[in-house]
């Protein structure tokens, strides 16, 4: 039975009335779900998630294929992004050298866009490509970082600079 307590800061609806938001259960762990058109909710967890107040799955986007991204927290408390494809596979990844990582958005093509904070607590944008490639961008004296938050089916992206958090 779903009886988890729903948070409205994790809610992306798409056109075609799928919605996609994360819940808490009686540890304070979230989870993510997925409720279509016609009623039927799908609940995911990231296998590495962490449980316990704080920790867990934090979706936020979907695309109109049906692909999930944004992060998850480790039992450390670390954070790392995640994509869940339209059939249900999950997957973790954080760009190369990242500390800790959180995915945005996604694009009907399959790119993913965020940020990620390396060794050196610097925050940098980055654009995952279907195949798994990155793009990491930095503004070059912009103090706090970069991260890249918005990517439409053309490819194009917009984000912002001087980010004092990620995830």
């Amino acid at each position: 039975m779903f009886r988890e307590r729903l948070t409205p800061n994790r809610i992306a609806l798409t056109n075609s009335g799928t919605i996609l938001g994360s819940s808490v259960d009686a540890a304070r762990t979230s989870h993510g779900f997925i409720r279509s058109s016609g009623g039927d909710i799908v609940t995911f967890s990231l296998p590495d998630a962490g449980s316990g107040g704080g920790l867990g799955t934090f979706p936020s986007a979907i695309n109109s294929g049906g692909a999930v991204v944004r992060s998850y927290a480790d039992q450390g408390g670390v954070w790392h992004s995640f994509l869940r494809s339209a059939d249900g596979m999950l997957a973790s990844f954080d760009p190369p050298g990242a500390s800790l990582s959180g995915a945005i958005r996604i694009n009907a093509s399959g790119e993913v866009v965020g940020g990620y904070q390396d060794s050196t607590v610097t925050n940098l944008g980055y654009i995952r490509s279907p195949s798994g490639a990155f793009t990491t961008f930095s503004l070059v004296g912009t103090g706090l970082g970069t991260v890249i938050a918005t990517v439409n089916s053309a490819g194009s992206f917009t984000g912002y600079f001087g980010v004092a958090a990620l995830c």
